[in-house]
């Protein structure tokens, strides 16, 4: 595959971190500071990318890919009132209309499938590196500036194998198999060149949880064990974000040279060190 150079001062800055974590604050706020040295700075996520509506070939994969992955965490999940959630989708066009939005973030999911929800981070996995190497690299290569990416693609792999292995339970085939698709992510989505900084922002999952029903009122459908029919409770939240949290610090902090901050304290205070943290990197020299 061809490298392609971010140029003298491209930097990519992908965000990790459990939900309510901070990283959308962070990002914003780096930006700022980003945009008051005259840098250029895109602060953009896969999602957002794909609302653009893109053409073409590279927005046909993303595109593929996105759809794949939706399809196949929700193709086997039953609702509370014994439908299937899979009929809500259209069978051709664009799922992210924030009406079929909407109806998953909400709908309460008794039952689903463990194996299909597997698929669905492997998809993910071929998403992030695709994703990463045809619009991150490229943006930045052609800007020369800082393009930011607001959740690092690993996240959502993460939690579809940990709700995997909450559903099969420690010791089956398949717990293993979550395993494995995991400590693949690790090996391909891991940042693969010096101009990627990853940041690891770090927040106690109850502090996390009580800043998530401030901002938002509710848990998003991805928060808790619900998208496996389980729990959409506050100790679900919590069980679900540590061993999130637990396999970002064990497994990805140092492996991946991450940039850690740790946003528990006031944000007027937090949030200001993040920026200094991130900016006093020897790989954002130049910036």
């Amino acid at each position: 595959m061809t490298t392609i150079p971010t140029g003298p001062t491209g930097r990519i800055i992908t965000l990790l971190g459990i939900d309510g974590s901070g990283k959308d604050t962070v990002a914003e706020a780096l930006k700022r500071r980003l945009e008051g040295r005259d840098i250029e700075v895109e602060h953009l996520s896969r999602r957002d990318y794909l609302l653009t509506k893109p053409t073409g070939q590279t927005a046909d994969l993303h595109r593929t890919m996105y759809d794949a992955s939706l399809r196949a965490f929700y193709t086997k999940a039953v609702t509370a009132e014994g439908e299937d959630l899979a009929d809500e989708m259209p069978s051709e066009g664009d799922l992210r209309d924030p009406l079929l939005e909407r109806v998953l973030a909400f709908t309460e999911i008794s039952a689903n499938s463990a194996h299909t929800v597997l698929a669905s981070a492997v998809s993910e996995i071929a998403g992030g590196i695709a994703y990463r190497e045809t619009v991150l690299r490229q943006r930045a290569a052609r800007t020369g500036g800082v393009l930011i990416e607001a959740s690092s693609l690993l996240r959502s792999v993460l939690k579809n194998c940990m709700l995997v292995r909450h559903a099969a339970g420690e010791g089956t085939p398949l717990y293993h198999s979550a395993t494995a698709v995991l400590d693949c992510a690790v090996t391909l989505l891991r940042p693969n060149s010096s101009r990627i900084i990853p940041v690891l922002v770090r927040c106690t999952p109850a502090i996390a949880y009580e800043r998530r029903i401030l901002q938002s009122g509710r848990l998003g459908p991805m928060e808790h064990y619900g998208p496996m029919g389980g729990d959409a409770t506050r100790a679900a939240y919590l069980d679900l974000q540590h061993r999130v949290q637990h396999f970002l610090d064990r497994r990805i902090a140092e492996d991946w040279r991450c940039v850690v901050v740790d946003m528990d304290g006031p944000r007027d205070i937090t949030v200001p060190a993040a920026v200094d943290a991130i900016l006093a990197d020897e790989r954002m020299a130049g910036c």
